[in-house]
């Protein structure tokens, strides 16, 4: 109040502005309630502006959200393809770039390759580009800089140290392959950009890059299909080696995760479970709101629904063993696969975006 008239900001208010609850220290209610104190002492007459951001919202406390305190809510969405062509040619001014390029066909490209990432992705595209053309020894920027630049952000920096087995190799390709094939042939998957066998980042496997779609809702259907294409992996490995590695293991983790909240978050089995949906919580809930034979239903539903996708993917497999040794070759030879190589040996896939053509053309290009 000493600075008036002036704003204050707040970021990541969501640390200590949760939902209270009982179980919760003393310290942070008290942190709370101190705020909740303030906020009712600035008024519209104050000349004081009182912000704040995050990315949880939900987890709010409803006393900080409600009228007189922070009652208007401003969602800043993930920037569509025309806003990220207009924030890479902010970020792009200022490198040197290769004068057999313009800074809006660069920016076009940049935007069409960082799909589903904020103004803060693509400037650090842009730094690590010019920090990649540095390293490189070149005298420009060019689109190979940007290429690598994608690839250790939003990838991972290649662990070049880690060698792999021939054995360990040749599983990992093929389970790779397989994620790569089922993603490529549901409809509703995210389409494949990129898949490597060249462990990256933290990971000790390989990864597999998809071009995430704009959605504003998900079905049960899309849910369904998710959870077939992520155990590619697993049945590749079970077809082939006739046994799983812990990285498959993983994979079905993840899969049992997404029938639970199928099952117990979302309530889309009403017909094993009943009418029934209970809340993200991260497992903050002392106490769940229903009993014994209950849980034994969300479980027999959770492993029926485990079994039906796995199924799936089996037969989907069979249906692309060809396809599936194939990209497992490419990976072997070459360890990673691109999208216009995908396109080349498995042909056009159930649904083609549009912004997926872009990115094949820019690729080409």
């Amino acid at each position: 109040r000493k600075h008036k008239p002036c704003v204050i900001f707040i970021d990541e208010i969501d640390t200590f502005g949760r939902k209270r609850r009982n179980d919760r220290s003393g310290s942070s209610r008290a942190t709370i309630n101190a705020l909740l104190n303030e906020l009712d002492g600035f008024t519209e007459s104050s000349e004081v502006m009182v912000l704040a951001a995050t990315n949880r919202a939900d987890t709010l406390d409803e006393a900080l959200t409600r009228s007189g305190r922070f009652d208007r809510k401003i969602s800043v969405d993930l920037p569509p393809h025309k806003d990220r062509v207009a924030i890479a040619h902010v970020h792009l001014k200022p490198l040197n770039l290769s004068p057999a390029l313009t800074i809006e066909s660069v920016a076009e490209t940049v935007a069409t390759m960082t799909p589903g990432c904020s103004g803060a992705d693509i400037y650090n595209v842009c730094n690590e580009a010019a920090i990649t053309a540095s390293r490189l020894e070149k005298d420009h920027v060019d689109l190979e800089c940007f290429t690598i630049a994608m690839d250790r952000i939003m990838i991972g920096m290649e662990k070049k140290a880690r060698t792999l087995s021939p054995t360990e190799r040749e599983r990992l390709a093929f389970h790779e392959a397989g994620k790569v094939v089922l993603t490529w042939f549901l409809e509703t998957a995210d389409p494949v950009l990129k898949a490597t066998i060249q462990p990256r980042g933290g990971r000790r496997s390989g990864v597999t890059k998809r071009l995430p779609k704009e959605r504003f809702i998900s079905t049960q259907v899309m849910l369904r299909e998710k959870m077939v294409h992520s155990l590619g992996g697993y049945v590749a490995e079970e077809h082939f080696f006739q046994d799983v590695s812990g990285t498959a293991a993983e994979d079905l983790r993840r899969v049992t995760n997404m029938a639970q909240h199928e099952v117990a978050t979302y309530g889309m089995e009403p017909a094993r479970v009943g009418h029934f949906g209970w809340p993200d919580d991260d497992g903050q809930a002392v106490q769940k709101p229903y009993g014994a034979a209950k849980a034994d239903a969300i479980d027999g539903a959770v492993q029926n629904i485990t079994s039906e996708v796995m199924q799936r993917a089996r037969t989907l497999l069979s249906q692309h063993l060809d396809h599936t040794r194939i990209v497992a070759g490419l990976l072997l030879r070459n360890e990673t696969v691109t999208a216009r190589e995908l396109w080349t040996v498995l042909g056009e896939r159930p649904v083609m975006t549009e912004e997926f053509r872009k990115y094949l053309e820019t690729a080409a290009n």
